[in-house]
């Protein structure tokens, strides 16, 4: 069985973390992807009423990065960096559907996906440049997302 399937998600936030820029200053950062999705081929070994495949193609997730400066101290005010567009990248997975009637399926799926880097720079208060006269001072960032889940379909005209 050979196919092409294509998906669009609803996201949460992402993971943040804190960086250590200094004995005084750090950077809290985060990644948000309210909209996702893939387009991907499908091909796999029919086996009595189950199916076991592989999956695999393009991806792209409209992501928010941010950035803010904190005193250890607690004080906020300090550099940040805001980015947003969207960023491609590839998916690859796996999975496994059974037929429970002629029109109906249950099934399993994983889905791991790695997106292009994505740079938000770092930027003041007064929209100068936190880091003076250096280039390309930004927060990089590589998203990738593991989905796994499970989904039951319902075939049309069957």
């Amino acid at each position: 069985m050979i196919g092409v399937e294509a998906d669009v998600n609803g996201n949460s936030t992402f993971k943040g973390s804190v960086i250590g820029a200094n004995d005084t200053i750090s950077l809290a950062t985060g990644d948000r992807a309210d909209v996702s999705g893939t387009i991907r081929g499908r091909a796999g070994l029919v086996m009595s009423n189950a199916l076991i495949y592989v999956t695999g193609g393009a991806a792209w997730a409209d992501l928010k990065q941010t950035g803010v400066a904190f005193s250890n101290f607690g004080a906020s005010g300090g550099p940040n960096a805001n980015s947003s567009g969207t960023s491609w990248g590839g998916v690859i997975g796996a999975g496994v559907e059974f037929a429970m009637s002629p029109n109906w399926t249950v099934g399993a799926e994983f889905l791991h996906t790695l997106y292009e880097d994505h740079d938000a720079a770092l930027i003041n208060v007064n929209g100068a440049s936190a880091c003076g006269i250096a280039a390309n001072c930004a927060i990089r960032n590589q998203l990738t997302t593991d989905v796994a889940r499970v989904r039951f379909n319902y075939k049309w005209g069957q």
